[in-house]
């Protein structure tokens, strides 16, 4: 009797789809865990700042050493700190004992740190036309700080770098493909941040001025 061998009908190790379409299916699908692990720890962090108490938020800032160049003898350096003042006093219980730098930079530029403090770039302030848009920058800030946006911002910072790390490797393709993905998701957050430290910077000027004439020309 002669042994005819048959066909095997499947075979359980090789894949009928394309290997492109299985590609995707795997980005896709590492993405979707990505961003479900990401919008989960920026959930926990929103939680965190919003029990955080001051105090605590003082003691981070004293504990971090940001690598920011300021210049204490910029001519400009007492006018920003006078109007800093002013427009805090019209601020319901500041929680914080702000202050504001100037920083020897081309850029325009000014951003939140932990603790209360400003920093403002001598390009900026060099460019406004008006102390009404100065103003407008610093309400701004102080807006930021209202809602606790630049506790958030940095937790939203540090969930993306510990996902790039612990998941795919900091020095990864693949990492820098998902992180730049969730970069952009990250990008619509702050853009609603922007927005509500704006209209706080509005109610602000009002307070303070009984107008916002020429605070959004800058902007």
């Amino acid at each position: 009797m002669t042994y005819v061998p048959k066909k095997v009908a499947d075979n359980v190790n090789v894949s009928k789809r394309s290997p492109l379409v299985e590609l995707l299916w795997l980005l896709g699908g590492g993405l979707g865990l990505l961003l479900l692990a990401y919008f989960a720890l920026g959930m926990a962090v929103d939680l965190t700042v919003d029990r955080m108490p001051q105090a605590w938020e003082t003691k981070l800032a004293s504990q971090i050493d940001f690598p920011i160049e300021i210049d204490p003898d910029d001519p400009f350096q007492e006018v920003v700190e006078d109007l800093l003042a002013d427009l805090v006093e019209q601020v319901y219980k500041p929680a914080y004992d702000y202050e504001v730098s100037i920083a020897p930079s081309n850029d325009l530029n000014a951003f939140a740190l932990p603790g209360g403090r400003i920093i403002v770039t001598r390009a900026l302030v060099t460019s406004v036309q008006s102390e009404n848009e100065l103003a407008m920058v610093l309400a701004h800030e102080l807006g930021h700080f209202a809602h606790r946006d630049h506790l958030r911002g940095l937790g939203r910072g540090l969930a993306i770098s510990a996902l790039s790390l612990l998941l795919l490797g900091g020095d990864s393709n693949i990492a820098q493909f998902f992180m730049g993905s969730l970069n952009v998701a990250n990008a619509g957050f702050s853009r609603k941040q922007e927005s509500a430290a704006d209209q706080y910077a509005l109610e602000l000027l009002n307070a303070h001025y009984g107008h916002i004439g020429g605070a959004t020309h800058f902007f």
